[in-house]
């Protein structure tokens, strides 16, 4: 049996959970609320993040650029971080954009769209 001990996320609480797995039973101990037992069971089994960082966005002759920060639209299995945000660093983009388009279309295969959280324009 292994034990985990966790914060609570999922309301303004933050109740301090107590996880136990033993195989594929999971006891969950300290939520005040039923989002706690949801929150710890993926936390323990499928820990997932959303990603923000932003990109370089060049004008259209690409001889300057803007950051422009962005997100993931969808929350990702947490190993796969570090190999997303390298993925999203290594893309250029050209053009204008507004807060929710799409940056990124489907990053690293992960049925994840980076999109824009503010609006640029050159």
């Amino acid at each position: 049996m292994k034990q985990h001990g966790l914060v609570c996320i999922s309301c303004p609480v933050g109740c301090l959970l107590t996880v136990q797995v033993d195989g594929t039973e999971i006891a969950v101990e300290g939520n005040k609320c039923r989002l706690g037992i949801t929150y710890a069971a993926k936390e323990v089994t499928d820990p997932r993040r959303m990603i923000t960082t932003s990109v370089k966005v060049y004008n259209d002759d690409a001889t300057a650029y803007q950051l422009l920060s962005v997100k993931t639209d969808k929350d990702i299995p947490k190993p796969q971080m570090m190999t997303c945000v390298k993925a999203i660093k290594a893309v250029k983009v050209q053009g204008e954009f507004s807060v929710g388009d799409v940056v990124i279309k489907n990053v690293l295969d992960l049925d994840v769209d980076i999109v824009a959280t503010r609006d640029i324009r050159f």
